[in-house]
């Protein structure tokens, strides 16, 4: 669906400012990549080993999310959330004006879901950094618009279109703007300015803006 979409709208193309830029971000991307995951790998490793033994479900898990020039890649994170599907069901059965914002962004305020131990990780960001493996297959970049989910880029319709001039970032405007307790609106405004006005200058000032943002935990769920 996200193909046809596409298909049925002009292809937006970066401009050559960028295009010179895109290649020095993908080099640092790698490098940046590289070191962070050697960094995280042991944190990951710990992480994935409490998953296993204090929640009993496997470790990672992959999302379909929408990437640069619209391919859909698989985005990689730690498990935080209860496996059995008739939670979800329940819930949204109890709570039904819950359940068109969970079809479009796959995000609940309060998911019932979510362990308690997936809920720390979720506040630290401890779940993302499998994503750094998405930067070095190229699917992701350190610093870009959220990674959405196909329902979300359908649902944004033509607004979706500046993000596939840019690959889906780790981190990015939307998480140190306040993350989940943005609106709606909001998050399509801060991803599209990404998307449009992106240079390497606005990526080290999110970089740097992103530990406090982590440290505070503000908006993370």
């Amino acid at each position: 669906m996200v193909a046809a979409m596409l298909r049925e709208r002009p292809r937006m193309r970066p401009t050559e400012r960028q295009r010179e830029q895109a290649r020095t971000k993908r080099l640092l991307d790698i490098a940046f990549g590289i070191v962070l995951f050697a960094a995280a790998l042991p944190i990951i490793a710990i992480a994935a080993l409490c998953v296993a033994v204090v929640d009993r479900h496997a470790p990672f898990y992959a999302d379909t999310r929408i990437g640069r020039r619209g391919r859909p890649f698989r985005c990689l994170k730690l498990r935080t959330m209860r496996a059995d599907p008739r939670i979800l069901e329940q819930y949204l059965a109890s709570n039904p004006h819950e359940t068109e914002a969970y079809r479009v962004t796959r995000k609940l305020k309060f998911d019932p879901r979510v362990t308690p131990l997936g809920g720390f990780f979720r506040r630290t960001s401890i779940d993302e950094l499998p994503q750094i493996l998405n930067v070095l297959r190229g699917e992701m970049a350190i610093v870009g618009p959220r990674p959405l989910a196909p329902g979300e880029f359908l649902e944004r319709g033509v607004r979706a279109l500046p993000l596939t001039l840019v690959r889906p970032g780790v981190t990015g405007l939307w998480q140190v703007r306040g993350r989940s307790d943005t609106s709606f609106r909001r998050r399509i405004a801060l991803d599209n300015y990404y998307a449009r006005k992106w240079s390497l200058g606005l990526d080290l000032r999110i970089i740097a803006a992103t530990p406090l943002a982590v440290f505070t935990a503000d908006g993370a769920r």
